[in-house]
């Protein structure tokens, strides 16, 4: 018998089914189970602040920031959908009747989509 009809005997022999589905198992419960106990909701108040049914309500620096950058983002973005009307497309294209535009975003950038 050669080495590759071993192989695929061994493959596909309904018995090794059972030693892999078992460790498996045991290695998904590893995966899953947590190595430490969950705190109390004393400690995880002491260090996590005011919860709405387990979720942190933290407001800090970087999410303002974030949070004030995509918002001005969008409404740039609708700014220049607005100013541009029918003329607005998301693919460079030279369309009939089009006029180069001077006013709203783009009196001030060139392209503003880009900047949002």
């Amino acid at each position: 018998m050669n080495l590759f009809a071993l192989i695929s005997w061994a493959l596909y022999t309904p018995l090794l089914k059972i030693p892999l589905l078992v460790s498996e198992a045991i290695l998904n419960h590893i995966a899953l189970t947590p190595p430490n106990p969950s705190p109390s909701p004393v400690e995880r108040r002491k260090y996590v602040g005011p919860t709405v049914e387990g979720l942190p309500l933290h407001i800090t620096p970087t999410f303002v920031v974030g949070s004030t950058l995509a918002v001005s983002g969008g409404l740039t973005r609708l700014w220049c959908y607005r100013t541009l009307g029918r003329f607005f497309a998301c693919e460079l294209s030279v369309q009939d009747g089009r006029k180069l535009v001077t006013s709203g975003p783009y009196a001030i950038i060139r392209h503003p989509s880009y900047i949002s």
